[in-house]
C-alpha cells in the first residue's frame, strides 16, 4: 500500500522500507513511552508486527511511525505512533493512524 497524503507525504506499509535510525532516534530520546527498550527490543517488535506503516516526506526521509499487533482475527493493538516535529500539524497523524 502506497498512499500520497497532500501531495508532500507519503504512506507506505513496506516494512523493508522503515528507517530503523529515525525509529529508534524518535523512540529512545523523544518517546514518553516504553524508553525501557533497547534497540534489540525495537527490532524485534518490528520483526514481529502485524502491519506498519510508515510516512515519508518528498524526499523519501520517514517522518512518521505506526506499528499494529494483532492475532489476525479480532484483536489488534496500534502501538508506537508518532510524527517528527517537523511534520506536525498537517494531518498526517490521523492519515497514519488510518491506514
Amino acid at each position: 500500500m502506497r498512499h500520497v497524503i497532500d501531495n508532500r507525504y507519503e504512506l507506505d506499509d513496506d516494512p523493508a522500507r522503515v528507517d530503523r535510525d529515525v525509529l529508534w532516534t524518535f523512540l529512545s530520546t523523544e518517546a514518553y513511552w516504553a524508553r525501557w527498550r533497547d534497540r534489540r527490543d525495537v527490532e524485534s517488535q518490528l520483526a514481529a508486527a502485524w502491519r506498519v506503516v510508515a510516512a515519508y516526506d518528498g524526499d523519501g526521509e520517514m517522518v512518521g511511525f505506526a506499528r499494529a499487533v494483532s492475532d489476525g482475527i479480532t484483536i489488534a493493538y496500534l502501538a508506537d505512533v508518532f510524527i517528527v516535529p517537523a511534520a506536525r500539524g498537517s494531518g498526517l497523524g490521523v492519515a497514519l493512524v488510518k491506514a
